[in-house]
């Protein structure tokens, strides 16, 4: 009705999916471009990936654009009924590969030979260069079972390479899901982790702008600023509830012939919608009261590290050997910077005897590292205690030389820094305090030792790897990495480095924080 009163085109705030409208604010593109790079690149294919956001926060926009923007090489499946069986979804699965299945008249056996026509046609398709993705959308209401047989299906591999690669679309009640003990296995393999953010009032104001200049609006700002803010309030920041205050304000302007759209317009909107404001972390006296948290928090955790400096100074002195009169930034365990792209397995790590011989050891700490003035420093007596370890693995690789290594039945020879790292992983952690704290970044599906040795290389020139720990582990026969970061002596350290950790790295992987004695 209101088109031609503000010289719309078409409708501005439709009510279902637009990829012609996409705006890319409020890590919209920057998930979407992740998506792309690890669905396309070597390090991806490895992995379940999860995207999580609150009802109407643009998911299903995100999955259908991701479908356009994949190269023609990859073969999408989209299937969004969560109330499939795991027959049916197995039989979709197949219909859209055109594989062909006999007919068997039992539901298990039917499903059994599903599974193998599946496997046959994507081998067709992995031998021909093809690459197939199965798109879920509304995967927090598929059951339990459900989601398992995804877990069978992704296990699916040829040699070297798995043939299906899964993404998960959902709201947030899919953590809950996954955090069930009887989907632990499908879990481990959820090796990427994206979280659709709530628009704040600037993002909202952005969106709003682009939708009604894509729809063919040419004139001034329609919105004001205090509009803006209680459309953001009152939303949410979600993009469903945005759309929808944002079509009846356009549709109560054009009904008293107006195109400006004011706080008093808004609030009637509203309440005519029925929608409670919403109280969201973008609202002054929340985000004012965290402000004030944070800062008295930082200031206790200052406070009690010089006690704890001047009480543990002179009666651990001799722990510090002489050598460990070092810059603090050599000590202190930080983040490093983000690639454009985050590769899927980057925290990957070589011991500091890999350094070259030439370079001293203040050279391959300090260029790599930030201002030591970004994260909290442990207390000096603690540092010094992790440099004598690291002094003590060092040394013990220079006059023993690496053990050949065999990992659930899998041999390390020829991958030489995969071979040392986890070597040093293991003395590292036989001397480190198990009450300390590491950061875990995520877990490998198996062990695959020459693409981690490729991981390695490529991670060298992208990262710190000092500060980066791989954790072999043999759960129920099945052999696979955990790969953590830093090590820290208290859980408010670990919190805080977890806290820097580069955005590319929080949202690619899920870090989470165990003692030392839970990753032994």
């Amino acid at each position: 009705m209101y088109l031609s009163h503000f010289g719309f085109s078409e409708q501005p705030f439709a009510h279902i999916p637009v990829t012609n409208f996409f705006y890319d604010g409020a890590n919209r593109g920057a998930t979407l471009d992740a998506l792309i790079y690890v669905l396309t690149h070597g390090e991806g294919v490895e992995g379940i990936i999860k995207v999580t956001g609150e009802a109407g926060s643009g998911k299903t926009t995100l999955c259908r654009l991701l479908m356009k923007r994949l190269p023609p090489q990859i073969k999408t499946i989209y299937l969004a009924k969560p109330d499939l069986s795991r027959d049916e979804l197995l039989h979709l699965i197949a219909d859209e590969l055109k594989s062909e299945r006999a007919v068997s008249r039992t539901p298990v056996a039917c499903a059994t030979v599903t599974i193998s026509d599946l496997e046959n046609a994507l081998i067709e398709k992995y031998a021909i260069g093809g690459q197939v993705i199965l798109l879920i959308d509304e995967a927090h209401a598929i059951a339990a079972e459900t989601l398992e047989e995804l877990r069978l299906l992704y296990d699916l591999e040829s040699a070297r390479h798995k043939l299906l690669q899964i993404v998960l679309f959902g709201q947030t009640e899919l953590e809950a899901t996954l955090a069930l003990p009887k989907m632990r296995q499908l879990k481990n393999r959820v090796t990427h982790h994206f979280a659709m953010q709530p628009f704040n009032a600037k993002a909202a104001n952005d969106y709003l702008k682009l939708r009604m200049r894509a729809a063919g609006y040419r004139g001034p700002d329609i919105f004001s600023s205090e509009a803006i803010r209680l459309i953001t309030m009152a939303s949410g920041g979600l993009t469903q509830r945005i759309n929808i205050l944002a079509d009846k304000s356009l549709l109560a302007a054009f009904n008293v012939n107006t195109r400006d759209i004011d706080a008093h317009r808004i609030k009637a909107v509203i309440k005519d919608s029925g929608i409670k404001r919403r109280p969201i972390w973008r609202d002054w006296s929340y985000f004012l009261s965290r402000r004030i948290a944070g800062a008295t928090a930082v200031l206790a955790v200052i406070a009690l590290g010089v006690l704890g400096w001047q009480a543990l100074r002179s009666a651990q002195t001799n722990v510090i050997p002489p050598a460990a009169s070092v810059p603090m930034e050599m000590t202190t365990s930080a983040p490093v910077s983000a690639p454009v792209y985050p590769p899927a397995v980057a925290m990957v790590v070589v011991p500091s005897a890999l350094a070259p011989a030439s370079a001293s050891v203040s050279e391959s700490r300090s260029t790599a590292l930030p201002s030591p003035s970004s994260l909290p420093s442990p207390p000096e007596p603690v540092a010094g205690t992790i440099i004598s370890a690291q002094g003590k693995l060092a040394a013990s690789t220079e006059q023993h030389g690496m053990v050949k290594l065999d990992i659930g039945g899998v041999k390390l020879a020829d991958h030489k820094l995969l071979e040392q790292r986890v070597e040093a992983t293991k003395q590292i952690m036989a001397t480190m305090d198990k009450n300390y704290y590491s950061i875990q970044l995520f877990v490998t599906d198996n062990i695959q030792p020459d693409r981690m040795e490729r991981f390695l290389i490529r991670a060298q020139n992208l990262v710190n790897l000092s500060d980066l720990y791989m954790h072999p582990v043999n759960n129920e026969g099945q052999a696979h990495f955990r790969v953590t970061y830093g090590i820290y002596s208290t859980r408010d350290q670990a919190s805080a480095a977890m806290d820097e950790l580069p955005q590319k790295y929080k949202t690619a992987f899920s870090p989470e924080l165990y003692t030392l004695g839970e990753l032994r």
